[in-house]
């Protein structure tokens, strides 16, 4: 996971808002001409076409079709869950469900609650890890979850060649688990694209050296110039420093045994 700062509420959702705002059974998620395609657009550019959850690259607005659009990119994801409402509303005509935590209405519609994620909206393949996986897991019912929006969420987290995840805190242990970003297709997704910025010219071919580490390690935390942040780019980063301390620690050796 990488860190995110969610931009501005788009124009389109405030309007949307105002003209809905005597009709309140219109302010739900989906309903009433609810511009889902513009905040797909506006989270994607934000996440720079990344996953918030697993950093899988997801296509731009001009590489989807017509026809459905960024539908073909990714699904709109609410941190916390839009069944808190539905637990709240039925509570209240008089279920028996359980207790929500710290319910703020329009948590559905809070720009803020959402992020975009795999797999696309289009896709009809189930998938075992990331936000479908997640499901309706609450936050928090789970305090130890790690919103994408925390502040230096890539120090809970340590990323190894084979494409492994393992967590640095007890908070890491948890998102892993909700997310279960240690699911073997995660992994082995990590690791061929991880292995392709090590091993550039091929597996069997020599890997790049420890400056070519480093300034990979420093350029793949920063978007291309068309928006897009690199696949994978936190695993990539630790995997790349990793690399460049192993070659300049046997360098050393080298050196000094030349020296004795």
């Amino acid at each position: 996971m990488k860190s995110l700062i969610s931009g501005a509420e788009p124009r389109e959702l405030l309007t949307w808002k105002s003209d809905n705002r005597l009709t309140p059974e219109n302010l739900k998620y989906g309903r009433a001409g609810f511009p889902s395609e513009v905040l797909r657009c506006a989270l994607l550019q934000q996440q720079h076409y990344l996953c918030a959850y697993t950093l899988i690259r997801l296509k731009k607005p001009q590489e989807c079709s017509a026809d459905y659009q960024t539908r073909e990119s990714c699904h709109i994801e609410h941190i916390l869950p839009q069944t808190r409402g539905e637990l709240v509303e039925k509570k209240r005509s008089g279920e028996e469900v359980k207790e929500v935590v710290s319910f703020t209405p329009g948590e559905d519609i809070d720009f803020h609650n959402m992020v975009a994620c795999y797999p696309p909206s289009q896709h009809k393949t189930h998938c075992d890890f990331g936000a479908q996986h997640k499901d309706h897991y609450d936050p928090y019912d789970n305090p130890l979850f790690l919103s994408p929006l925390t502040p230096s969420i890539e120090s809970h987290f340590s990323f190894f060649s084979d494409g492994r995840i393992e967590a640095k805190t007890e908070r890491g242990r948890e998102t892993i688990s909700a997310l279960r970003l240690d699911h073997d297709e995660l992994c082995y997704r990590r690791k061929s694209v991880i292995t392709g910025a090590i091993y550039p010219k091929g597996s069997n071919r020599d890997p790049i050296s420890a400056s070519e580490a480093r300034r990979l390690a420093a350029n793949v935390l920063y978007p291309a110039p068309d928006g897009r942040l690199r696949e994978f780019c936190i695993a990539i980063h630790q995997v790349a420093l990793w690399h460049a301390n192993k070659l300049e620690q046997r360098a050393r050796r080298m050196a000094a045994r030349r020296r004795g």
